[in-house]
């Protein structure tokens, strides 16, 4: 990699050093959040500067994950060939068009609903439409993943959930 990067991602770990120094301040039902999302940080972008500064150990590593995990780079390319044209939607609409249809259809049914309705709702809507499951498949699958979300949230951690006009 070039210097600049190096130089790039050295100062990024300088910055990510700084803020676990200030979330270690914080008091500790405060600081398990921000630790959270700043050690997983520190811990990448210590290892990114490492591969990028030590040759040797960057290039065992990409073969490393190029012949275990994704085969070599002619079978990569084989099979993205073949698979390119087999997903291609049949109603050609674009797919950030749809995304942002299902966005707003999430923001529709909590200003609706209510959080906690809302969640596995979207969720089994989603997951018949995108994923072609079954109804019977993508209720189940949300009412699931709906007793997790309240069980998590709503009784272990007492959060409450926003509530919609229909409530």
């Amino acid at each position: 990699m070039s210097t600049r990067g190096v130089f790039f991602t050295a100062f990024l770990l300088v910055v990510t050093g700084v803020l676990t120094a200030q979330a270690l301040t914080l008091a500790p039902g405060s600081r398990l959040a921000p630790l959270w999302v700043v050690l997983p940080t520190l811990a990448m972008l210590f290892l990114t500067l490492v591969l990028d500064t030590t040759s040797s150990f960057s290039a065992r590593l990409r073969t490393i994950r190029e012949d275990t995990l994704f085969g070599t780079p002619g079978q990569v390319d084989a099979r993205l060939r073949g698979s390119v044209a087999d997903n291609v939607p049949e109603d050609r609409r674009p797919r950030e068009i749809r995304m942002v249809v299902w966005g707003g259809t999430l923001i529709g049914l909590v200003y609706a609903f209510g959080f906690f309705w809302a969640a596995p709702l979207y969720l089994a809507l989603y997951l018949r439409a995108e994923a072609g499951l079954t109804w019977q498949r993508a209720v189940l699958a949300a009412a699931i993943a709906g007793g997790l979300f309240y069980a998590v949230f709503g009784l272990a951690l007492d959060l409450t959930f926003p509530r919609g006009l229909l409530q």
